[in-house]
């Protein structure tokens, strides 16, 4: 989680302090809980840096994560080359 943030911050240049990092990456924990694991919380987090210009909230991560994940399943439809 405090990995995702950090790169959020970077990325859109909030500035915050490691303290603040700790302390978000906390309440979003509180947030999100189990909702999501590490690996969508990181692709919902990628999806959001591409769809986004402003920081996110916890909200917007577990939309951008269900997002990414039909985003994800359309990836690994097979095609058929026939109709292609």
């Amino acid at each position: 989680m405090l990995k995702c943030l950090v790169r959020a911050d970077m990325l859109y240049r909030e500035k915050l302090s490691a303290d603040e990092l700790d302390e978000m990456a906390d309440l979003w924990i509180d947030a999100i809980g189990a909702e999501l694991t590490d690996q969508e919380l990181e692709n919902g987090f990628r999806y959001w840096t591409k769809t986004s210009r402003f920081f996110p909230r916890p909200a917007d991560i577990i939309q951008a994560a269900e997002e990414a994940r039909k985003e994800i399943a359309r990836a690994k439809l097979p095609t058929n080359p026939a109709i292609a």
